[in-house]
């Protein structure tokens, strides 16, 4: 942790200290929402790079002629 991460952090207790319990309440709703979104970013993340095994027309039929194939009734399943 650098020295600015230090200063940061120990500013942000000392305005935490000062905070209202009803405050405090809606601080740690808010930190929990940015932890869960994270978290949620990180599962979508995880599929990155899962449609690299597939050949490159079939990976175009299912991203950019989604909306065409879905409108004439054309599927194709593997």
């Amino acid at each position: 942790m650098t020295e600015t991460e230090n200063i940061v952090r120990k500013k942000l207790i000392r305005r935490i200290n000062q905070l209202s319990r009803d405050k405090i309440n809606a601080l740690e709703n808010y930190l929990n929402k940015m932890e869960s979104s994270k978290s949620s970013k990180d599962e979508i993340l995880s599929y990155a790079g899962i449609f690299e095994e597939l050949d490159s027309d079939f990976f175009i039929e299912i991203t950019d002629d989604l909306h065409l194939n879905r409108k004439s009734g054309r599927t194709r399943i593997r």
